[in-house]
């Protein structure tokens, strides 16, 4: 028997359109994640959720049967999002986990990366 319970995703299309810059959080959690696309990124760097800590994982075309992944932490998600612009060109979208109450510190962050790895 599973353990699923019932939940409910707020998804906030920020530019009103699916494909586009998406905020997402869970009921009954206190996290939220961005989403964009690489074209989206300046919409996202403005957001004030990438002006705390989190974890992020940058996702690209697939090489060779697997698609690629790069999951790093950060103790400002705008600051470390904007080094992977000139730094890493495989990625065409990222994820970016945050709080929504500011609960999270560099431990908090370095674990989550952990458990992501």
């Amino acid at each position: 028997m599973s353990d699923a319970r019932p939940t409910s995703i707020r998804i906030f299309l920020a530019e009103g359109v699916p494909e586009g810059l998406r905020i997402v959080e869970k009921s009954n959690w206190t996290g939220r994640a961005v989403v964009a696309g690489r074209a989206q990124l300046g919409q996202a760097l403005a957001r004030d959720e990438l002006n705390q800590p989190g974890v992020y994982v940058l996702t690209g075309p697939a090489e060779e049967g697997a698609p690629r992944l790069y999951v790093g932490e950060a103790d400002v998600l705008r600051e470390r999002l904007r080094q992977h612009v000139a730094g890493k060109d495989f990625w065409t979208r990222f994820v970016a986990f945050t709080s929504t109450n500011e609960g999270l510190n560099k431990a908090h962050v370095r674990y989550l990366e952990s458990r992501l790895l």
